[in-house]
């Protein structure tokens, strides 16, 4: 669509635009709403079809989402099982009355996904305040240290500010049971002091165990087309970092 859109100007907007398939930027969702009367932002899979949809459009000058659950029911739920609030992260799951039972000649597969008369599709997600629906990450990007479940994202929420514009968490790659992260500076000014108060940021709203050991500055940290940190990448990154970084200061510790 941006691609058919780029140099046209449309003389009326055209009714709709569904999309699918990846989380939706809302920066391209203003881009888009200026050709289109409505995007429509669709949730779902192979295994459960059209599950939910976020309905934008423009009033005055500004984005309005409309939540449409389809026909199916969605809960998004904490690790002990309860459900979310508001706000809160948590893995979804969907039900609804024609949801495959499983995958043909995967029996490990279809265990974990299909439990309880639920699809888990391994998405963490979160409601608005205004029940729309935003997927924020993977179950399987959760990292385990040593027993300690950690969501990279929240410690990446936690490191950006003050300077740091985007932030990515991962394992140290080297095998030591320890958080690493690559960030972006907005400026060169004073970058010790940035890092040195993202740290501590990280330490109040988290604690000292899921703050990152060692943060590394890269000009540009790898992302998919949907802003999400390639952290594998990053991890990839850093082992190159550490060998050609040792035995200097550019690493700060905590």
């Amino acid at each position: 669509a941006e691609q058919w859109l780029a140099g046209k100007r449309l003389a009326h907007r055209l009714p709709v635009l569904q999309i699918s398939g990846a989380r939706f930027a809302p920066k391209l969702a203003t881009d888009l709403l200026g050709a289109f009367e409505q995007v429509q932002d669709v949730y779902g899979s192979s295994e459960t079809n059209k599950a939910f949809v976020n309905c934008m459009t423009l009033a005055g000058g500004a984005i309005v989402t409309r939540p449409a659950v389809q026909d199916s029911n969605l809960e998004i739920r904490r690790a002990d099982a309860s459900l979310c609030g508001h706000g809160e992260i948590g893995e979804l799951r969907i039900r609804n009355s024609y949801t495959v039972s499983g995958y043909i000649a995967a029996p490990e597969a279809t265990a974990m996904a299909f439990r309880d008369g639920w699809f888990h599709p391994g998405d963490l997600a979160r409601w608005d305040r205004d029940g729309a629906l935003e997927i924020v990450g993977r179950v399987d990007e959760i990292i385990n240290l040593g027993g300690l479940k950690i969501d990279p994202l929240s410690v990446e929420t936690a490191l950006r500010g003050a300077g740091i514009r985007q932030a990515a968490c991962f394992r140290d790659p080297h095998g030591a049971l320890r958080l690493l992260a690559c960030v972006e500076i907005d400026t060169i000014c004073d970058t010790d002091w940035i890092l040195r108060q993202a740290m501590e940021r990280c330490v109040a709203t988290l604690g000292p165990l899921v703050t990152p050991a060692l943060i590394y500055v890269v000009d540009k940290i790898p992302m998919t087309h949907d802003g999400v940190p390639l952290r594998g990448q990053c991890a990839v990154l850093a082992k190159d970092l550490h060998r050609f970084e040792e035995g200097n200061h550019d690493r700060i510790t905590p």
